[in-house]
């Protein structure tokens, strides 16, 4: 039982490091990115693909992991500079569905839907942080460098650049803001970061497919940061830790298992209703009805 809740909270953790990244586009730069789970399937699969591979193992398959996420984030950012809003979240889903589409079908590479297995975890001289309670410190110490990472990018000077970013785009660059680069920025730590996540759940898991990035995840990951808060700076944590054990709550209540495992799915629609009915009225001009009276 402790070995079980001891995992629970390693995802957890995984979970809000994978929020943090779509936080830090959609929370602090209003940029609600559907594609966050490439860069999280980049992370992880450099992982999986680079460390049997080579003698260097996780030495080599980080950074390039990392600078691999980072060109894939820049060419996005370079690709959806004039888009926003509603453009810019299909733009993103494509680039999810694309990057979903590859690793199913790069067999050579992937090994398809079937995914990778046998990851080496990460060692520490002769000793291998395979199991949960010895993975624990390095999910908890990773979570707490993405936060003071976020902490200080949203602090320092690109901080108030990044809210007017933010409240108006088409302002700021009036006032001579270069906003490509703001885009550029944002792409790249929140690639980063996401990166990491994958890479963290590669070297814990041991197995990767191509299932855990599909565009369902994407959007429980949109949940997260929505029951968390969105630009909010404990949000991720709070989402990812919500998400991740309440579900697990309800059985330790008596629910069946099968039903416990709806759970999710029923918290995911409540949250993305709320966020419906949260967000209808900036899109009809303040009122919930103008969508159905408008013309008449």
């Amino acid at each position: 039982m402790d070995a079980y809740l001891f995992h629970l909270v390693v995802e957890a953790c995984i979970l809000s490091m994978l929020a943090a990244s779509l936080n830090f586009m959609a929370g602090y730069g209003r940029l609600v990115s559907l594609g966050q789970m490439t860069f999280y399937a980049i992370g992880a699969y450099s992982i999986a693909i680079l460390v049997p591979a080579t003698q260097l193992g996780y030495f080599l398959a980080v950074p390039a992991g990392i600078l691999f996420a980072v060109l894939v984030a820049v060419i996005a950012a370079i690709g959806t500079a004039r888009l926003k809003n509603d453009e810019f979240a299909i733009a993103t889903f494509a680039l999810q569905i694309a990057f979903w589409t590859l690793l199913m079908n790069w067999q050579s590479l992937t090994d398809g839907p079937l995914g990778i297995g046998n990851i080496p975890p990460i060692s520490i001289g002769a000793i291998a942080l395979d199991t949960p309670i010895s993975f624990l410190p390095v999910a908890i110490a990773l979570l707490i460098v993405v936060l003071m990472l976020v902490f200080r990018t949203t602090r320092r000077p690109f901080g108030f650049l990044l809210h007017m970013f933010r409240d108006d785009e088409d302002l700021a660059q009036n006032f001579g803001r270069d906003t490509r680069k703001v885009r550029i920025s944002l792409w790249t730590l929140s690639a980063l970061i996401a990166a990491a996540a994958g890479m963290c759940q590669a070297s814990y898991v041991g197995y990767i497919n191509p299932a855990s990035f599909s565009t369902l995840e994407s959007t429980i990951l949109l949940a997260v940061v929505i029951l968390g808060g969105a630009g909010t700076f404990w949000g991720p944590v709070f989402g990812g830790f919500a998400m991740t054990l309440l579900p697990e709550a309800f059985r330790y209540i008596g629910l069946p298992s099968a039903q416990a495992a709806n759970i999710r799915q029923m918290l995911l629609g409540a949250v993305l209703i709320f966020a419906a009915f949260r967000m209808l009225p900036k899109a009809t001009g303040g009122s919930r009805l103008a969508l159905g009276t408008r013309n008449g």
